[in-house]
């Protein structure tokens, strides 16, 4: 994904101007360079759904004002790269083969979560009874 690509998309003029970003069901398989991702310095809604993303890692480029993500239906085994999302409240990322929560520790605003369907770990075992903070799943959508 170019910055070209990125603009035409949200209809701004810089990518310092982008706050909110969905790239929804566009067959993404990665996310765009941690180089275009660092320049995006005010994105605070993030959405990833219906797409082939095998990673989060590079997010951790970008993460600094995101509040909101949605990365559901994608193909992810793991959810590193959100321990740097420190400000992240709400999390979509249901359906996906994500094996643990444990990168989720370090986000501490989080309040709201869905992670129901397709994973492969026993919430009532995971790190999220770490979570003060966090009440209950909830299915909104991004």
């Amino acid at each position: 994904m170019t910055e070209d690509e990125l603009l035409e998309s949200t209809g701004e003029d810089t990518l310092e101007d982008i706050t909110d970003l969905t790239l929804r069901d566009r067959g993404l398989t990665s996310l765009p360079s941690p180089e275009l991702l660092r320049r995006l310095s005010n994105l605070e809604v993030l959405s990833f759904s219906h797409n082939r993303l095998s990673s989060l890692s590079s997010l951790t480029a970008c993460c600094d004002r995101i509040t909101h993500l949605n990365v559901s239906f994608n193909a992810l085994t793991s959810l590193d790269g959100l321990e740097a999302c420190r400000h992240l409240t709400k999390l979509y990322a249901s359906n996906n083969r994500v094996r643990s929560l444990e990168p989720l520790v370090s986000c501490a605003e989080l309040q709201v979560w869905s992670v129901a369907r397709g994973w492969g770990v026993s919430l009532q075992h995971s790190s999220l009874i770490h979570f003060g903070k966090v009440k209950h799943p909830n299915k909104e959508r991004v």
